[in-house]
């Protein structure tokens, strides 16, 4: 069979699934599944010609171990498995050792396979946004959430970080909120611009806010405990004064 007939006859049936949205959620799907079925057949021939290959996946999460059996695992068992065992490894491979390369190539596939955008569109937590890096079905997100998938998921992190800045997305959603309660629909958060710029640049950006935001972090811990050695110095001089 064609590569095309068999996506087309994959998508056909992704369309009769609830939890997958839209054409870019489904070839997102079909992405990883192909990456996963090529790498493995790739993988095959480097072990018939490379006495010392191993390879970054685990022996489990191979396409071979799973995928190939007719009668193997469905239904629940097979959503667990790629939701909680699958994604959650493949995006933590090691990036150290004698197949770091390799690692990176497939941690980067299910690095950006899961990468949604929640955004509270009533309340009074209206504009606030949390990043998902999981799959979610439709069940997860209630009238009071919307979910954003990016047709482009590796701009998650940048989308996500522009609209949790209180002068950038928070004010312009707050802004957009109508009537005498804050609320948004769809259309208003599908109509907010965000200037996007090169994943170089956005991975540098974020970076420096992630390091900003330790510093905070540090600075924060340490005045929690400067606080603390000061409550307990006035308690022990308080203590002295009355024995």
């Amino acid at each position: 069979m064609a590569i095309g007939t068999t996506i087309k006859t994959i998508q056909d049936i992704m369309r009769k699934d609830a939890g997958v949205d839209g054409d870019a959620q489904r070839i997102s799907q079909l992405v990883w599944m192909i990456f996963l079925k090529v790498f493995d057949d790739h993988e095959s021939q480097k072990e018939a010609l490379e006495d010392y290959y191993r390879s970054p996946v685990p022996a489990r999460l191979r396409w071979r171990s799973w995928a190939k059996d007719s009668e193997g695992i469905t239904g629940e068992q097979l959503l667990d498995f790629v939701n909680n065992d699958l994604f959650k490894t493949l995006k933590e491979l090691p990036s150290t050792g004698k197949n770091a390369a390799i690692s990176g190539v497939v941690r980067g596939v299910f690095e950006d396979a899961f990468n949604y955008i929640l955004v509270t569109i009533t309340g009074a937590n209206v504009g606030k946004a949390a990043r998902v890096t999981q799959s979610l079905p439709e069940a997860y997100v209630s009238q009071h959430v919307a979910l954003i998938r990016l047709r482009d998921p590796r701009h998650a992190p940048w989308v996500h970080t522009w609209l949790v800045s209180p002068r950038n997305g928070r004010a312009t959603l707050t802004a957009t909120s109508y009537g005498d309660k804050p609320g948004l629909n769809l259309d208003n958060v599908k109509s907010v611009p965000i200037r996007i710029p090169s994943l170089v640049m956005q991975q540098s950006i974020i970076a420096k806010v992630e390091h900003l935001m330790k510093l905070c972090d540090d600075l924060e811990a340490k005045l929690r405990r400067a606080e603390d050695r000061a409550s307990k110095l006035v308690e022990a001089v308080v203590q002295e004064m009355l024995a």
